[in-house]
């Protein structure tokens, strides 16, 4: 999609469109979920959103939208709900799009030994051995009500939330579930559940980075334990960086060298220290999509640090942002129309030693 079309396009009007079957006005949107039903073979009775929709970060979604269409509303003031950031697309993942089958990437698991031999001695035979990265299907969805009047007074503010208020929710469930997936339950499995990954433990019940009972530090050294888990695995490449939350975040900008000087610098690019913002000499992003509610022996509410490199990350997509909406839905009586919106997605980790992980900082 271009510009212009990314400007003109309508969530609200396909979502007319759908419920009453013509789609007289709504030929661009038509247009394109034609196109997106073409190239991943799907059909359905909603239609195809695309996922690259361009929507300002300003305006969002509240529980109904019908107050958005008062008179004396002022619907470019919107207040939008406070959300977490989602920050894994940011940090360089390898993306998968357009996908329909499973997926099965082969991956090489071990090189071929080699030997010394003496004079006339045979060399021992190995054999270098192979695996294969898995992606198979699963499904986020997210279901919704819109009033009938909110649909037909709508404005373009409305369509902003509406379109906000899909895409935005799913991006986050699945920003969430590549960091902290379970891999159970319909789920895939994240970075922090991925088995293999390098790990390091504060404390038998969690333990702060600033130890304010004592007075003592453990300063960076946490921190270079994940490094040093990644660099002896021969990882330590590509788009390396830390991911934690707004309370790790804080811990970090308190730790001083022996002088008193704040070891928390800026990022690459940046003028002065802030978030996202650098420590140890690699860039921290902060999402409070990462755990700060786990637990380990008598500790809770311990929260969790990410180092690697996130291009190691693999995250594949089956089709596009399928919206349907459903006139019969609950709301029928009410003249609510059911709005439902799903991805299929998926998600491995392409090496494991190439990310590591401390989960009880106490914070």
């Amino acid at each position: 999609m271009n510009d212009r079309e990314m400007s003109d396009y309508s969530v609200v009007r396909a979502i007319k469109a759908a419920m009453s079957g013509n789609w007289k006005d709504a030929g661009l949107e038509r247009e394109i979920s034609s196109e997106l039903a073409r190239q991943s073979g799907k059909e359905t009775n909603g239609f195809f959103m695309p996922l690259n929709l361009r929507a300002p970060y300003a305006v969002g979604a509240a529980g109904t939208g019908g107050n958005l269409v008062a008179t004396n509303l002022l619907a470019g003031s919107f207040i939008d709900v406070l959300r977490n950031n989602a920050l894994i697309m940011q940090m360089g993942p390898t993306l998968l799009t357009g996908l329909v089958g499973n997926v099965a990437i082969p991956r090489q698991a071990s090189a071929t030994a080699t030997y010394w031999v003496s004079e006339a001695s045979a060399i021992t035979e190995a054999e270098a051995t192979f695996d294969q990265v898995t992606l198979s299907p699963h499904q986020v969805g997210a279901r919704s009500q819109y009033s009938r009047l909110a649909l037909q007074q709508t404005t373009p503010d409305i369509e902003a939330v509406v379109r906000n208020d899909l895409a935005r929710q799913l991006a986050l469930a699945i920003d969430l579930a590549a960091i902290n997936g379970s891999g159970t339950a319909g789920q895939p499995t994240g970075i922090l559940n991925t088995s293999g990954i390098g790990t390091y433990a504060m404390g038998t019940n969690g333990a702060a980075l600033i130890d304010s009972v004592s007075g003592s530090t453990s300063g960076l050294d946490p921190l270079i334990r994940l490094e040093k888990a990644v660099d002896t695995a021969n990882a330590l490449n590509g788009s390396l960086a830390y991911l934690t939350n707004a309370k790790v975040v804080a811990a970090l900008k308190q730790l001083k060298t022996a002088y008193g000087e704040y070891l928390w610098t800026a990022a690459d690019g940046q003028t002065v220290a802030g978030t996202p913002g650098a420590i140890n000499g690699y860039n921290v992003m902060r999402s409070n999509q990462v755990p700060s509610n786990l637990t380990k022996g008598s500790g809770s509410n311990l929260s969790a640090l990410l180092f690697g490199n996130f291009n190691d990350l693999i995250i594949g997509m089956w089709g596009a942002l399928e919206i349907l909406p459903n006139p019969y839905g609950s709301g029928y009586t009410a003249g609510s129309v059911d709005i439902r919106a799903m991805q299929t997605v998926d998600m491995a980790v392409r090496h494991a030693a190439s990310f590591a992980a401390i989960t009880d900082i106490i914070a």
